[in-house]
């Protein structure tokens, strides 16, 4: 990570019960989620609720090259 992205998160902290977006992309933005395959494999696992311990996932989406999730985090 650059320190563009370090710098934007300078004095910042994660509080519990609070909404936030989450993004990811892959590496290089390769289109690997055009593969429906793949794409369905990454669904089953990123929607699987015993992966997201006390926090909640309301809302995503899977792009070819990038993932938007809107998660609630758990208290702790």
């Amino acid at each position: 990570m650059g320190n563009g992205h370090t710098a934007l998160r300078n004095g910042r902290h994660s509080v519990g019960g609070q909404v936030y977006l989450v993004t990811f992309t892959t590496h290089e933005r390769t289109c690997h989620f055009e593969e429906w395959d793949i794409a369905a494999d990454a669904a089953r696992i990123l929607t699987e609720p015993s992966n997201w311990q006390a926090s909640s996932l309301l809302a995503w989406v899977l792009m070819p090259d990038h993932w938007h999730g809107v998660v609630r985090l758990g208290e702790g």
